[in-house]
């Protein structure tokens, strides 16, 4: 299989939220009340980050998530178009749907960070939007939130245009056995491993899966490269 696309255009697919980011000295004990050193509201979620950060190097994002249409969700949407030029492809037309708002601590002594994800909410809504279009897609960037078998059949489609499908890994979900039928590079975290299988067991697995390129991560360093 040739992995050259000759179109321009990135989709990005999964979840998106909004981060309340807080730098602290070090992380507090129970029952205490601490100041962060710094404190950052922005929007979030591997999908959406990866959108942002391919606009910021080039143009042509797709960001297709849940956003709903209360009026902050709108607003959301307005400003990822006026600030960082992303189109934006809505999974969800009511408007009870809120994107998720996560607390994140980093420590200014490790550099590490701690997540606080809102409860998991049950979508009733299989993730697939009659709108979306991938005849132009060069890319498309799956975080494996978000998935179901009419996203799979459009994969397969795209795929057999030429589009190449890249799974970011952060971690081992209910649908990843699925996704990885779609995928031709996965790039995953130390920490993306199937059920009581290690790394190495984990990459040959996806190698039978018919992945042709794999990275595996540990934050900014590259531990393997296949």
């Amino acid at each position: 299989m040739t992995l050259i696309a000759p179109k321009n255009r990135a989709v990005f697919m999964g979840r998106s939220t909004i981060d309340h980011t807080y730098l602290l000295d070090s992380f507090p004990e129970e029952n205490t009340k601490v100041f962060a050193r710094e404190y950052i509201c922005q929007y979030g979620g591997p999908a959406l980050n990866a959108a942002i950060t391919f606009n910021i190097l080039g143009s042509g994002a797709v960001l297709v998530s849940y956003f709903g249409n209360n009026t902050s969700m709108i607003k959301v949407k307005e400003d990822l178009k006026s600030e960082y030029g992303i189109d934006v492809l809505d999974f969800i037309e009511g408007n009870k749907y809120r994107m998720p708002e996560c607390s994140i601590y980093v420590s200014t002594n490790s550099g590490t960070r701690t997540i606080v994800n809102p409860p998991k909410e049950d979508l009733k809504e299989e993730p697939y939007n009659e709108n979306m279009n991938l005849d132009e897609a060069s890319v498309i960037l799956l975080d494996g939130f978000v998935f179901s078998e009419k996203l799979k059949n459009e994969l397969r489609k795209a795929r057999e245009r030429g589009t190449i499908v890249v799974l970011d890994g952060g971690s081992w979900k209910d649908v990843t056995n699925s996704i990885l039928d779609t995928v031709d590079i996965a790039i995953c975290s130390i920490r993306f491993k199937m059920p009581d299988h290690d790394t190495d067991q984990t990459i040959s697995y996806m190698l039978n899966k018919g992945v042709d390129f794999i990275a595996i991560t540990d934050n900014e360093t590259v531990l393997i490269l296949i």
